[in-house]
């Protein structure tokens, strides 16, 4: 009966420390359910946060690429306009070297004749 006693007592310490220990576990597993509820909606905010911040970074990117594409444009249009005025200024220099120069040869024929003869002697 001794013996019967002894295993009853040891059965019911050992229930008890099983439900002891059961329900620490689940009040440490609630526990635990709890901080990692928090901790992830730490982590959404968080994700919200950088989301947010590569919005603006990515609409900063883009409106600097589109202030640069513009002033691009701009430089390419003044480029292009003083290109032209350039060409235009060298025709005219050059119209201008020409016409002198049609006035040299022209006086300088009236006066000396003969080196028209010169000059189509030498063309040959």
């Amino acid at each position: 009966m001794n013996d019967l006693l002894i295993i009853t007592a040891v059965s019911s310490v050992l229930g008890t420390l099983t439900f002891g220990y059961l329900v620490w576990l689940g009040l440490g597993l609630r526990k635990a359910l709890k901080e990692s509820s928090r901790a992830i909606e730490w982590l959404k905010g968080l994700e919200e946060s950088v989301s947010r911040m590569q919005s603006d970074i990515w609409r900063e990117f883009d409106e600097t690429k589109r202030v640069l594409l513009q002033r691009d444009d701009e430089q390419h249009k003044e480029f292009l306009l003083r290109g032209d005025e350039i060409l235009n200024e060298i025709n005219n220099l050059r119209k201008d070297i020409d016409r002198r120069f049609d006035r040299v040869y022209t006086k300088l024929y009236t006066e000396f004749p003969q080196l028209k003869d010169v000059e189509q002697v030498t063309e040959c």
